[in-house]
């Protein structure tokens, strides 16, 4: 008894997930989908101009905000010579979301011990803080 198209259940990660960032932006990941069913991992870079991205693949100028904790994504698109019109949507649709301060806080960093930077190391069997 498997799964729809063969895939099986992702098993949760030994390791408590932590954040890496390199670069000088705000670190994002999408999923995107591909022809062969298979979800590609893409990574997105707030510019100095936050919470307006834009995504070089799918070519597309995308507004970020935070619902209830939760980050929410609307795009405008950027195809076909319209670029700049794409921008100057996200743009003004950022402004609208700042004015009506509904931008938002993104949820804090919680982990099972409830503490940031306290975790629990199975080898050692107890609460190590990194």
């Amino acid at each position: 008894a498997g799964r729809v198209g063969g895939f099986k259940r992702k098993k949760k990660a030994s390791r408590p997930r932590t954040v890496h960032q390199k670069g000088l932006g705000k670190r994002m990941e999408m999923y995107w989908p591909r022809h062969d069913s298979r979800r590609t991992r893409v990574p997105l870079y707030e510019n100095s101009r936050r919470h307006v991205i834009y995504d070089h693949r799918m070519r597309k100028w995308m507004v970020m905000w935070y619902r209830q904790g939760l980050q929410v994504f609307r795009a405008f698109p950027a195809k076909y010579g319209r670029f700049e019109q794409g921008r100057a949507c996200a743009i003004l649709f950022f402004e609208q979301l700042r004015r009506a301060g509904k931008l938002g806080k993104p949820k804090p960093d919680q982990c099972r011990s409830g503490v940031r930077g306290v975790y629990f190391d199975k080898e050692e069997r107890s609460w190590v803080a990194r």
